[in-house]
């Protein structure tokens, strides 16, 4: 979406092909003109990027590689390794289609080798932007003109979070923001700690929580959330399940959450108080969010996500809500009474 953004020509995304393999490596072999590998920690284990991979190595596509936080090279012993993470019958995939496993090791030493741009997934969105500027301009993209980086939000209506120190989570935090904010127009950010919720939360209406797995045991999480639960300009939320790995929590991990606060002493409340958020958090209905599908799928869920946010049904009549709120705030200036309550223990 950014490289979109900023350069001329189509942007093909492998996702969109993955049910249908010999267009897939059809498409790379003869009508790519560069293949962006975007390295993270799984990619060289998924049979249609090795496959990809290996169309453009023996056809001479040039390749760009992205390298993703947490991401290393495999050495050489790695590499003649790889075959083995693979059933007998993914092998037998590949080999219909004329790839072997030779050509598999031969690629992958090959992309090692090359020189990558880094990008950092825990980066600022202003990082991240020109990160993708720069690899645009390594794929020798035509630039569009008078196109200016994203600008920090100053006032998102909508505030979107999750397990925000994981990766992939964060990662997925970013699209749905960048998918929603295409989509309704409205101004949406990330949020990544709890100070930022308390401040952006004095104009926002929303809360979008992505869920996924392990999140409820992280603590920068539950801060975030129980900052949200103590704004006086309440917000309301709106559930993402982005990660069929999330399991909803047992009547035990309530009782152990109110006896040890997740075992961590810098809680911005009480166990007690995170289980209730908990438990109302969970009791909304999550719509589901698929970060691996297709483009025309993950717009389709986001229709459907943004269909909850009914202040905006209508924009104009938004827009004029949140003018009238916002001279609310200030002629009050509300504040966040847990975050005011954790700055004062401090």
């Amino acid at each position: 979406m950014i490289l979109t953004k900023h350069a001329r020509g189509n942007v093909f995304l492998d996702s969109d092909q993955l049910e249908n393999l010999d267009l897939l490596f059809d498409t790379v072999k003869c009508q790519t003109k560069t293949l962006v590998v975007v390295l993270t920690p799984q990619v060289l284990t998924r049979i249609w990027c090795a496959g990809e991979i290996v169309s453009a190595h023996r056809n001479k596509v040039p390749i760009v590689s992205l390298i993703c936080s947490g991401y290393e090279h495999p050495d050489q012993s790695q590499i003649e390794a790889v075959p083995s993470v693979w059933t007998e019958k993914q092998k037998q995939t590949l080999a219909n289609f004329g790839i072997t496993m030779e050509m598999v090791k031969d690629a992958y030493a090959y992309l090692i080798l090359l020189q990558a741009t880094v990008l950092s997934r825990f980066g600022s969105v202003e990082e991240q932007e020109n990160t993708i500027v720069s690899l645009a301009n390594q794929c020798k993209m035509s630039k569009r003109i008078m196109v200016r980086l994203t600008a920090a939000s100053t006032r998102p209506r909508l505030l979107i979070t999750g397990a925000v120190a994981d990766a992939e989570a964060l990662s997925v935090c970013m699209v749905l923001r960048d998918l929603v904010q295409d989509h309704i127009q409205v101004e949406t950010a990330v949020m990544r700690s709890p100070e930022q919720v308390a401040v952006a939360g004095r104009y926002a209406n929303y809360l979008v929580v992505v869920l996924s797995k392990g999140m409820l045991r992280d603590p920068a999480f539950a801060n975030m959330l129980l900052v949200a639960e103590g704004l006086e300009r309440r917000l309301e939320i709106v559930t993402i399940n982005a990660d069929s790995g999330f399991e909803f929590p047992s009547l035990e991990f309530y009782s152990e959450l109110e006896r040890d606060c997740l075992g961590s002493p810098g809680l911005l409340g009480s166990g007690a108080d995170l289980a209730k958020a908990y438990q109302s958090l969970l009791s909304l209905l999550a719509l589901p969010l698929s970060p691996q599908a297709s483009q025309g799928l993950l717009e389709k869920q986001v229709s459907e996500i943004s269909r909850r946010f009914r202040s905006y049904a209508t924009r104009e009549k938004g827009f004029a809500a949140d003018a009238v709120a916002d001279a609310a705030v200030a002629r009050g200036q509300p504040k966040s009474r847990t975050a005011s309550t954790a700055l004062d223990r401090e």
